[in-house]
């Protein structure tokens, strides 16, 4: 699709460290616009992004936006990150000023009968997005990752033909995007919608709604794949229009219907009358009891695609958690060390401390999202496994603050750290030969990082340096 850009006036409002902003911006300009770029960050904070667009011709706004950058643009293309609600997007509506983002302009380069997976769900994203990408390339066909993962969808543009599958990462806020605007992938995943980003959504109800936003233009000819153990999920799907196959880890589900389900340990697929089996889950190399979810999230696409078994089976024994999600990167002196950084929620870090079964000495802490931390605090108190907790504390962490304070009666499991070379340090020197020295925060990374990749890669780094 030609969006005819030459010479158009284009605001892109967040530049970002993650190389989303990066790779619009470098879009823009190869397709002949006037860019401007503003971020509330300063010159110095944003040094990694602004080195990849040094040489373009390129106007900044830094430390601040201005409303003349809204009012006279022909189109703004905005950070997911940034609210819809903002100051300076009403005043661009004001002027009927079109706003985008990088995965809706994304889209709408795409032909309308491009192949398009898209996973959404609060957990399990990355997981059952790159196990889709790989079952594709071991049966043999054309594919690219693209969203949210830390890169620009635009990277692979020019890689895309018409028969190649573009599987797309999607977050709550990246849907939010679509909210006006047409979407439809004709394979689509929910792996779960649990209670997230209540800070910015206010409730579960209008959160469930933005991740609803990724079938609502699908059609019966198209597929959803989704989980039939999330009450949420089940109750989010029933307005789809698609043909639907669940998946369950606690063998249950629908008595007509195809299922995804697991029974002592085999996946099995039931469609109509008859039963496979598929794959036996100690065979695995993905480490934790939640990524039975992501394998059968994965497997329902993979069926919706007609993929080989074989070739599905070959990827399952060999594929390894991605990083940041549960990532044993680093054993030293009988010492485990597992980088949970994308652990961004209370569930997240409850699941890792369930499958561990050695002594665990964690680092948690963040900021919060508004989100209910009781079960968490109650896991901790009547575990045996937590030698000793290191709270990362710095101003902006009131998830941190709101932990100490329901473990106050628990003083001597806790120790603060000001930093993640502190935290590393102190927990280097607690553990001992069949520990786990486990990072997995449950909680925002702002204030001290910029995100949880950031984050998890410091803690990578200086594992590796004192260890």
């Amino acid at each position: 699709m030609d969006l005819k850009l030459k010479n158009k006036k284009v605001t892109v409002m967040g530049i970002g460290l993650n190389d989303g902003g990066v790779g619009v911006i470098k879009f823009l300009i190869k397709s002949g616009a006037k860019v401007l770029a503003t971020d509330l960050k300063n010159q110095k904070q944003l040094v990694p992004s602004l080195k990849k667009l040094k040489g373009l011709k390129v106007k900044y706004v830094l430390g601040k936006h201005r409303e003349e950058d809204f009012k006279n643009a022909d189109l703004i293309i905005k950070n997911p990150a940034v609210r819809d609600d903002n100051f300076y997007l009403k005043i661009a509506r004001q002027f009927h000023v079109s706003i985008e983002t990088e995965i809706s302009l994304f889209y709408q380069l795409l032909d309308i009968n491009q192949p398009l997976i898209a996973v959404t769900g609060t957990k399990g994203k990355t997981t059952t997005t790159h196990l889709i990408y790989e079952f594709l390339k071991a049966d043999n066909k054309k594919a690219v990752l693209a969203g949210n993962l830390g890169i620009s969808a635009f990277n692979v543009l020019p890689k895309i033909k018409k028969d190649t599958t573009v599987v797309l990462e999607i977050s709550a806020q990246q849907l939010e995007s679509f909210k006006d605007k047409f979407f439809r992938p004709q394979k689509a995943v929910i792996t779960n919608i649990w209670p997230d980003h209540l800070d910015r959504y206010g409730n579960l109800y209008h959160y469930s709604l933005v991740k609803s936003l990724i079938f609502k233009n699908q059609t019966k000819k198209d597929f959803l794949i989704a989980n039939y153990d999330d009450p949420l999920s089940k109750k989010t799907v029933r307005k789809t229009h698609s043909k639907i196959i669940w998946f369950s880890a606690l063998n249950q589900g629908p008595k007509i219907g195809n299922l995804v389900f697991v029974k002592n340990n085999i996946v099995f697929y039931r469609e109509k009358n008859r039963c496979i089996k598929i794959f036996d889950l100690r065979q695995t190399s993905l480490l934790g009891e939640h990524q039975k979810n992501n394998i059968l999230a994965a497997i329902g696409i993979g069926l919706s695609c007609h993929l080989s078994l074989t070739s599905m089976v070959k990827v399952l024994k060999t594929f390894r958690n991605p990083k940041h999600r549960f990532d044993l990167f680093f054993e030293k002196d009988g010492v485990k060390y597992i980088n949970d950084s994308a652990a961004t929620m209370p569930q997240a870090t409850e699941a890792a401390l369930s499958y561990l079964k050695q002594p665990i000495i964690l680092i948690l802490g963040g900021k919060d999202k508004k989100l209910d931390f009781r079960n968490l605090i109650k896991m901790i108190i009547k575990s045996h496994k937590i030698k000793k907790i290191i709270l990362l504390n710095h101003p902006d962490y009131d998830a941190s603050y709101l932990i100490k304070e329901k473990l106050k009666n628990m003083s001597k499991l806790l120790v603060e750290a000001d930093s993640m070379s502190e935290a590393v340090k102190m927990a280097i020197g607690l553990s001992k030969k069949g520990d786990v020295v486990l990072l997995s925060p449950s909680s925002a990374s702002f204030g001290m990082f910029n995100n949880e990749f950031e984050r998890g890669l410091a803690f990578v780094a200086l594992v590796k340096k004192y260890a």
